[in-house]
């Protein structure tokens, strides 16, 4: 069954950021970020997803890791059976 999961306002701190799902999905979902106060030349990556979290990390226009704020969307299919 597909289904969503997201996010109120996280900050990311300046380095990278773990966000773990409150409940896991059978295998990876789809992320969509809306990030905030981005400067010119902000961008973001994500790294390590899986059915039950993902990590992302928000860096400058001189790949420095910076603090920013963003809300996340995570669509997928049912949850992990344990």
């Amino acid at each position: 069954e597909s289904r969503t999961e997201s996010s109120a306002t996280i900050a990311s701190g300046a380095g990278a950021k773990t966000v773990t799902f409150v409940k896991a999905f059978y295998q990876a979902p789809s992320i969509g970020i809306t990030a905030a106060n981005l400067a010119a030349g902000d961008y973001y990556e994500i790294t390590a997803p899986s059915a039950s979290q993902f990590t992302i990390t928000f860096k400058d226009r001189f790949n420095a890791a910076i603090d920013r704020n963003f809300q996340y969307q995570a669509t997928g299919f049912g949850t992990e059976e344990t």
